[in-house]
């Protein structure tokens, strides 16, 4: 079938918009039609040649759309299944890998405790699905306040501004100790060293 896409021929070559054949649907597969996607440093790493993959690529992997064609044995989805795009579009990977933390990885039992460093996009993410779970104490870690207030509209139970107090000793407060999990957001070696000590318990 023939779709258009942005594609990127080789190192530091620009986005163009091209008219592509790709396969029919086989067994398991579905064919999504992108309604909307979104470039992050990933697709930009990937186009400047920091990222060893292939090119030519079609780049761009934050997408929404509507299944417009299913292969045999599909049976979780349907064609032309509505799908709420302004609530899907957002979600992007930020959200995902932040929820994903939580949800797939940690998988938090009731009463346990949550400490999230950093309160970006997939902090936020990681906020909001810990929210969902059976985690009873939520902890945000961020240097700014304003990503903080926002992290306790989402479901932190507790904000802590690194900048202004000692953020390991403050979650050992809250913990009684320490936390069940730490989901580290930043990329900051520091921050993930701290992370690691968050959940380790005091003898």
């Amino acid at each position: 079938m023939d779709i258009h896409a942005y594609v990127v021929d080789h190192v530091d070559a620009p986005f163009r918009w091209e008219e592509l054949t790709v396969d029919e649907p086989g067994p398991g597969e579905a064919v999504v039609k992108v309604m909307a996607t979104g470039l992050c440093h990933t697709d930009l790493n990937t186009q400047a040649g920091d990222m060893p993959l292939p090119l030519p690529g079609v780049l761009g992997h934050e997408g929404a759309g509507i299944i417009t064609k299913i292969g045999a044995g599909v049976e979780n989805v349907a064609v032309d299944e509505s799908v709420p795009l302004e609530l899907a579009g957002p979600l992007a990977c930020g959200i995902t890998t932040g929820a994903g933390a939580v949800l797939n990885t940690a998988n938090p039992a009731p009463g346990e405790s949550v400490v999230v460093y950093g309160v970006g996009a997939v902090g936020l993410g990681a906020i909001m699905a810990a929210h969902n779970s059976a985690a009873a104490t939520i902890i945000a870690v961020d240097l700014h306040d304003s990503r903080l207030e926002l992290a306790q509209r989402y479901g932190a139970t507790h904000g802590i501004t690194s900048r202004k107090e000692d953020s390991l000793e403050r979650i050992r407060e809250i913990t009684g100790g320490a936390a069940d999990y730490a989901i580290e957001c930043t990329g900051v070696i520091a921050v993930l060293e701290e992370a690691i000590e968050a959940v380790l318990t005091l003898e």
